[in-house]
């Protein structure tokens, strides 16, 4: 089997075009863009809808690696995946044309969203099925790149967008251009680009050592079997053959599974040479259930911090230092193109094998693990700060005059505030380096871990571990 670089490459755009989606347009920037225009919005309808997204795309991923499995094709789920893509923007468009639906057009993007991405998830299983174990961390951080591309670029994108005046420049059917609709318009584009590429030269074969050297083995189970005769007719014909180098018969080989042996003098295959085949084909598709069940949990942890910084990081940014949405968007938007730099500097040292000398895929684990935690511990409300979370200020009207905690919440009397360039230092180091250490590591020792069988439904299971906490999360959260 050779690594078809072609498939991996347009996965790899694919992935570029898609985390812009993420960086651009997340739960910080539909939160901002809820409050504009619903006040009255609260953080419990947030950790819904962000729920709904999680249950949709864990359903799916299961069902797509099975489908993937018995097709041996992940194409047409990915293809599929893009697709909805196209149904949640115009769901996101709705809102500004019937904005008394908001919600309902909310709800529909985000699980349009989310059965796309758990469609999409089988595109893991391509990278890995379509790459050699040799070239594998080569893939791995060729996508990473990619991903924290898009992470850096998307925001960057948007940054300018900030400088025009809500609602923005009027388009056709009630639409406006602005700093919140910007960013669909830029990803309809690279989602009609990215479903061409994807049709045109996506190779979604899921390609084992089985299928690709069933030849060998056939011809193997020839020699195994006890075809004596056949051994003998042919070292006749080597006898028999007229040239100036002798042919030893101890030395006529047969080649089991990519492994050569050689047949004794009697044409008798060695019993060590029939063992060692018939345990390979008997550990064949078995992997260590224990380590798959220990990147799980790991899985696990990830998905918590990730919850924290991307679901409920929008809604405590503007309570705990008082922006507003405008605010939260500029900020935002400068916080994940700096992920994004140090995100492509860390999977950059991976595609030049640097990182690879020094740290190897389980102390890159641990330290992602040991970053999050110091995150936590960082930024953490300890009582010896000097204020308190302010509140926001009303003016008669119940126009929001200063933004801050709204006044039903009765624990920002009591919370201190963290520093808001301390809370920033620590997030951007634990996403950008600890995040992009454990999405690099745990994917590719993951992979590794199931070995050479159709990783289909063991990777829908693998992101099934991740997404469990986030449906329930979003919601006890808020």
């Amino acid at each position: 089997m050779k690594t078809d670089w072609t498939s991996i490459y347009i996965l790899t755009i694919v992935t570029f075009l898609g985390l812009f989606k993420i960086a651009a347009v997340n739960s910080a920037t539909l939160w901002a863009y809820m409050k504009l225009i619903d006040p009255t919005v609260n953080t419990t309808f947030l950790g819904f809808i962000n729920s709904v997204s999680s249950s949709t795309n864990l359903v799916m991923s299961f069902i797509a690696g099975v489908i993937s499995d018995r097709l041996g094709d992940t194409k047409p789920c990915i293809i599929a995946g893009k697709c909805l893509w196209i149904v949640a923007i115009f769901s996101y468009f709705a809102i500004e044309v019937v904005p008394e639906q908001h919600k309902v057009s909310i709800i529909i993007m985000e699980m349009c969203f989310g059965f796309s991405m758990g469609l999409m998830s089988v595109s893991r299983t391509t990278m890995a099925m379509s790459s050699t174990v040799e070239d594998r961390p080569k893939a791995m951080s060729i996508s990473s790149l990619a991903a924290s591309s898009g992470i850096a670029l998307g925001p960057a994108l948007v940054l300018p967008c900030t400088l025009i005046p809500y609602p923005g420049i009027a388009l056709a059917f009630g639409l406006h251009f602005n700093v919140y609709t910007a960013p669909m318009y830029i990803i309809l584009g690279t989602t009609i680009v990215s479903i061409v590429l994807l049709v045109g030269w996506l190779d979604g074969t899921m390609k084992t050592v089985e299928t690709s050297e069933v030849t060998v083995l056939a011809g193997s189970q020839d020699v195994l079997s006890g075809t004596q005769d056949t051994l003998n007719s042919t070292r006749g014909v080597l006898s028999s053959t007229q040239t100036t180098q002798s042919v030893d018969s101890t030395q006529v080989e047969y080649f089991t599974n990519g492994t050569a042996g050689t047949t004794s003098e009697n044409g008798i295959v060695p019993a060590e040479h029939y063992r060692t085949v018939q345990n390979r084909r008997k550990r064949h598709g078995r992997f260590d259930k224990f380590a798959v069940f220990l990147c799980c949990l790991t899985r696990i942890a990830q998905s918590s911090t990730m919850l924290f910084m991307v679901n409920i990081g929008g809604p405590y940014m503007m309570t705990a230092f008082g922006w507003t949405s405008q605010q939260l968007i500029t900020y935002n938007s400068m916080f994940h193109t700096l992920v994004g730099v140090l995100c492509a500097v860390v999977s950059i040292s991976y595609l030049l094998n640097i990182a690879q000398r020094y740290i190897t895929d389980r102390q890159a684990i641990v330290s992602s693990v040991f970053l999050s935690l110091l995150y936590y511990l960082i930024t953490y409300p300890y009582s010896f700060l000097p204020n308190t979370i302010p509140y926001q200020v009303l003016d008669d009207n119940g126009t929001v005059i200063q933004p801050g905690c709204e006044l039903k919440y009765k624990w920002c009397a009591t919370t201190p505030q963290v520093n808001v360039y301390v809370y920033m230092t620590a997030k951007l180091v634990c996403f950008g380096i600890g995040m992009s250490l454990m999405m690099l590591n745990l994917d590719l020792l993951y992979s590794k871990i199931l070995g050479n069988i159709r990783q289909g439904k063991m990777q829908g299971l693998f992101l099934i571990s991740g997404d469990v906490f986030t449906i329930i999360g979003p919601t006890i959260l808020t």
